[in-house]
């Protein structure tokens, strides 16, 4: 019988670990070859305080994973994440009814949920998102469930990209590396879709010859020309800039006492004899600044959200911003007070102008249900300048020549070039022997483009689990009194005044005329009627 008190020398730090030994009820079953392969992969690290936002504690920002204070974690001990992920707002990590590993440079968009699920079949029990995966915004992945591979490093610059569409269902089924699914699809238990398949929209796939017969008209073999591997990996590259830029906005920037340039532990607070710096979480709470173009190279200088404060348009200050109840990210306005703006939103809304923006919305909001999203992912800040150079010849004797150049470059951010013209005016001798005089004047104009910029007009209604997506493909733009049912996705579309939007359609790049209805579960693609929803 002890009769003192004795104490557990475990040190309670979080640690990365290998979770394939857990995973695996029975050795009986078979393991999916693409499975094992990401189960048999580098460690990542639990997603619990003092692991977030920032990934793993003091994490260098080149290597930083990001997870926004809004997403929602269960058990999150039984869940892993590797290096460089963004996991945006309002997603959800629910480990509950098994393990979640999700590898290296992949992201989980806004309101998606991961729901681990080991009670529905026996062996694996869990959701296995490999390198490289996008799931997009609003989907769900019931478990079990694998999507993507491993590229055998924590760079996972080798692996293929692989994206699950906005308001897809991944229910119990595996994407394999390099496969994609279009949005508001459904792959059921059971299947397998290969390497090189694109499920395509609204389809509903439930065993396998469906996921490989491009005849049965729910798959298409991705070609050359199929844009769906170029905007995955456009969008984790996106990402992981995403991820480092918000790692620095919450610890080692300068509203947080360090600086820009700083590492994971900022000059000011290593000064203090402090070895770990927990970060500024009002940065990153509620109505809050993207990172901004000396963080993420896409971005605007700064952009906060903004409201009508005292009759100007004004963002909140810091001590009330954070406190606002949904994720309002960016160069966002709304021309109503804030108190009013948040009594017509639900819960879980994000509205995030940190890749395309401003988003804009012109008048009062009727009402934003729950679990919303409205982004644009790929749009950018562009800094376009145009040099006009002109050179003027005027010789002593014969007749004077005029050129003239003009090049146009453009790159992401703001840029640094400064507009005006200057000339400069020099003499010689040309090759005949003559006297002349060379003026050149150059001209630089500067212009600031908006790639993937949103407006919304008054009046707007979103119901639970509606999907706005800006974004470079075309303007995205919803007039006044538009309404968007439960579920539905739109997409760089322009949808006329008073027009109605059926629950779980999917329109995109399309314009839908004023006072249109547009049925439930109704599939527009580029202006064409394409089917209805199967899902």
């Amino acid at each position: 019988m002890k009769t003192g008190a004795w104490r557990d020398s475990r040190a309670f730090r979080p640690l990365a670990e290998r979770m394939e030994e857990r995973l695996v009820m029975s050795g009986q079953f078979t393991v999916a070859a693409e499975v094992r392969a990401i189960l048999n992969s580098s460690p990542g690290a639990v997603p619990i305080r003092p692991n977030t936002p920032v990934l793993p504690l003091e994490s260098a920002y080149a290597t930083a994973t990001y997870v926004d204070p809004s997403v929602k974690v269960f058990a999150g001990g039984r869940t892993s994440i590797g290096q460089r992920d963004f996991i945006a707002p309002d997603a959800t990590l629910d480990a509950r009814g098994g393990y979640i590993k999700v590898r290296s440079t992949s992201t989980i968009q806004d309101n998606a949920a991961l729901i681990a699920s080991a009670g529905r079949t026996t062996g694996v029990g869990g959701i296995f998102i490999g390198d490289n995966v996008v799931v997009g915004t609003g989907a769900r992945i019931i478990g079990p469930a694998a999507i993507g591979g491993s590229s055998g490093s924590t760079a996972a610059t080798a692996a293929v990209a692989t994206s699950i569409g906005a308001g897809a269902v991944i229910d119990g089924a595996i994407i394999q590396p390099g496969a994609f699914v279009g949005a508001l699809a459904r792959v059921g238990p059971g299947v397998i879709v290969p390497t090189g398949f694109r499920v395509l929209p609204g389809a509903n796939v439930t065993n396998n010859a469906q996921a490989t017969t491009p005849s049965l008209g729910l798959v298409v073999r991705v070609t050359a020309t199929d844009p769906a591997p170029t905007t995955a990996r456009a969008t984790i590259t996106a990402n992981t800039a995403l991820a480092s830029g918000y790692a620095m906005l919450y610890q080692g920037n300068s509203a947080a006492g360090g600086a820009a340039t700083a590492g994971p532990i900022p000059a000011a607070v290593a000064a203090t004899g402090s070895t770990i710096f927990f970060g500024e979480l009002n940065n990153v709470l509620g109505a809050s600044p993207e990172p901004g173009s000396a963080r993420v190279a896409f971005e605007a200088t700064a952009g906060n959200p903004t409201f009508l404060i005292g009759g100007v348009q004004a963002p909140l200050a810091i001590n009330h911003a954070f406190a606002f109840p949904d994720r309002i990210i960016g160069a966002v306005t709304f021309p109503r007070a804030p108190q009013g703006v948040a009594a017509a939103l639900g819960r879980n809304v994000s509205i995030r102008a940190d890749e395309g923006q401003p988003i804009t919305f012109s008048g009062p909001i009727a009402h934003i249900g729950n679990n919303v999203s409205i982004h644009a992912p790929l749009g950018q800040v562009q800094n376009q300048v145009t040099s006009t150079v002109t050179t003027a010849i005027t010789p002593a004797t014969g007749a004077p020549t005029t050129s003239t150049v003009v090049t146009v470059t453009t790159t992401p951010g703001p840029g640094t070039a400064t507009a005006g013209t200057t000339a400069v005016t020099t003499t010689g001798i040309n090759a005949a022997g003559v006297a002349i005089t060379t003026t050149t004047t150059t001209t630089i104009a500067v212009r600031i483009l908006n790639v993937g910029a949103i407006a919304i007009g008054s009046n707007f209604t979103a119901l639970d689990g509606a999907t706005i997506l800006g974004g470079p493909a075309g303007p995205m733009a919803i007039g006044d009194d538009v309404a968007i049912g439960s579920g539905a996705v739109v997409a760089t579309s322009v949808i006329g005044t008073g027009s109605s939007i059926g629950s779980r359609a999917y329109i995109i790049n399309s314009t839908i005329p004023a006072g249109s209805i547009v049925p439930a579960g109704a599939i527009i693609m580029n202006n064409q009627i394409i089917g209805t929803v199967q899902s």
